[in-house]
């Protein structure tokens, strides 16, 4: 796979999506990227539907579509997620993804990595993903900036 010091165009991305991930469909325009694919973290594993949309200039967005994730209990909240169906894959300001990174090595992983522990959650009620603990406003931390830490 090539390396590259620029970010990948959305046509580009979009191939290399198409490639290493079976079964996922991407469309792109000269603005966004969408990716629609089926994610499970081992084979004992739900499969997942997930959407991913990608704007220029923007950071990649994924929606888990079906099975829709659950809290353990009503009124909970998942642990690292911006909603209940977009989970938190790394910290935005961190410098973790950038536009010179593609999507199918590091968002798309990243995904099934997350199901894999929000599945282990549900059954041992403890997030063992790593990460900042935030609650729907942000951070935890005193002084940190606002925004969801994976």
């Amino acid at each position: 796979m090539p390396r590259t010091n620029r970010a990948w165009t959305l046509w580009e991305q979009r191939t290399w999506v198409e490639r290493l991930i079976p079964g996922a469909v991407a469309w792109a325009s000269n603005t966004y990227l969408d990716v629609h694919a089926t994610l499970q973290p081992t084979p004992i594993h739900h499969a997942y539907s997930v959407h991913i949309k990608f704007r220029i200039g923007g950071e990649p967005r994924v929606h888990v579509l079906n099975p829709s994730l659950q809290p353990r209990r009503r009124g909970d909240r998942i642990p690292h997620t911006y909603a209940a169906d977009e989970p938190c894959l790394y910290w935005p300001n961190g410098r973790q993804w950038a536009p010179w990174m593609l999507l199918a090595t590091t968002i798309i992983p990243w995904t099934n990595e997350w199901l894999w522990h929000y599945e282990s959650w549900r059954v041992t009620r403890h997030w063992d993903g790593g990460g900042i603990e935030h609650d729907a406003n942000g951070p935890v931390l005193t002084g940190a900036p606002p925004g969801c830490y994976y």
